[in-house]
C-alpha cells in the first residue's frame, strides 16, 4: 500500500467513525488494570550515574541493552524498592492507564463508544488516569468511572521507559523507537466479582471481550487464574458473545506462555502478541 493510499483510506475511515461509534455495542475489557508511569530514557541521568553493583545500575544495563538492540517488551526485576527509587530520582513525564483491556476501554470511551472495564483497585491515582465515561461494575449495576468514590490504598505502578530512534541514550543510539515496561512485582488479575457478574449479564448484547494480564502472574497464580478465566469465557459464550480477543504480552518464560496458549487457545477468536511484533521490527 502506498503512502497516498494509506492517507486516503485513513481519512475515509475517520469520516465513517461517528457512524461506527453511534452503532457500537458494549466491549467487555479485562482482566488487568494498573497505572503506567512514563519515563524518557534519554532524560534519566540518575541511571547513567548509578554506582556499579547497585540495583539501579543493573536496571540501566538492561534498559540500554534493549535500546541498543531496538527492542522493547516487558520484564520483571527483583527490586522491592525499585518503584520508589524511580519516582524519587527520575522525572515521570506522564501517568497513564495500563493493561491492554483497560486501554481499549479508555480509547472507546474517548471516542464515545460503550466499554465495561474490570477494576479491583480504586484508589485516587488509579481512578485519576481512567476516562470518566468508562463503565465500571458496582453493587447495583454499571457506573461511570468518574462517579466512583476513591478508596485508600495503593498498587505498584508499571514504569515505561521510552526511547527514540537516533536519539542517544547513555552509551547507545537506538535503531528504532519503542519502550520497555518494567515491573518490580508480580501483578495479579483484577479480583472484581461485580465485573464478573455484570459482564456475564451484558454478554448477550455485547460486541466483544478483551482479555490480558496473564504474563504478569506468578507461576503459583497462573493455573487458578486460567481456570477462572475459562469459566468466565464459557459464561460469555453461553450468552452468545462471539468475539474474545487475548493480548498475549511478554512472558518471562516460554513455559508460562505455552500454558496460557494451551489453556485459552481454543476459546479465543483473535490473538495479539506484542513481543513478536517487537522482535520482527528489531
Amino acid at each position: 500500500m502506498t503512502r497516498d493510499r494509506w492517507r486516503d483510506d485513513y481519512r475515509a475511515f475517520i469520516e465513517r467513525l461517528p457512524s461506527y461509534v453511534s452503532n457500537a455495542r458494549l466491549t467487555i475489557c479485562g482482566l488487568a488494570t494498573c497505572v503506567d508511569a512514563y519515563v524518557r530514557l534519554d532524560g534519566a541521568p540518575a541511571l547513567l550515574q548509578a554506582d556499579v553493583g547497585t540495583p539501579q545500575a543493573a536496571l540501566a544495563k538492561e534498559l540500554f541493552r534493549r535500546a541498543g538492540a531496538g527492542i522493547g517488551g516487558e520484564f520483571r526485576m527483583q527490586w522491592p524498592g525499585g518503584g520508589d527509587w524511580i519516582e524519587n530520582n527520575l522525572q515521570i513525564s506522564s501517568w497513564g492507564l495500563g493493561g491492554t483491556g483497560a486501554q481499549a476501554a479508555q480509547t472507546l470511551a474517548i471516542l464515545g463508544a460503550p466499554a465495561l472495564m474490570s477494576l479491583e483497585n480504586r484508589n485516587e491515582r488509579q481512578l485519576s488516569v481512567i476516562h470518566p465515561d468508562v463503565r465500571i461494575a458496582g453493587n447495583a449495576g454499571l457506573v461511570r468511572s468518574g462517579d466512583l468514590p476513591t478508596v485508600k490504598g495503593s498498587k505498584p505502578a508499571h514504569y515505561i521507559f521510552e526511547f527514540t530512534e537516533g536519539m542517544r541514550v547513555g552509551p547507545v543510539i537506538p535503531r528504532r523507537s519503542t519502550r520497555t515496561i518494567v515491573r518490580f512485582a508480580d501483578d495479579p488479575l483484577d479480583k472484581d466479582p461485580d465485573f464478573v457478574r455484570e459482564s456475564i449479564g451484558a454478554a448477550a448484547s455485547a460486541g466483544a471481550g478483551i482479555l490480558c494480564g496473564f504474563n504478569e502472574l506468578s507461576a503459583e497464580e497462573l493455573d487458578e487464574a486460567l481456570a477462572e478465566t475459562l469459566t468466565l469465557i464459557k459464561a460469555w459464550k453461553d450468552r452468545d458473545l462471539r468475539i474474545v480477543h487475548l493480548e498475549l504480552g511478554d512472558y518471562a518464560s516460554k513455559q508460562a506462555r505455552d500454558i496460557v496458549l494451551k489453556s485459552l487457545g481454543r476459546q479465543i477468536t483473535s490473538l495479539g502478541n506484542e513481543l513478536l511484533r517487537a522482535l520482527r521490527a528489531g
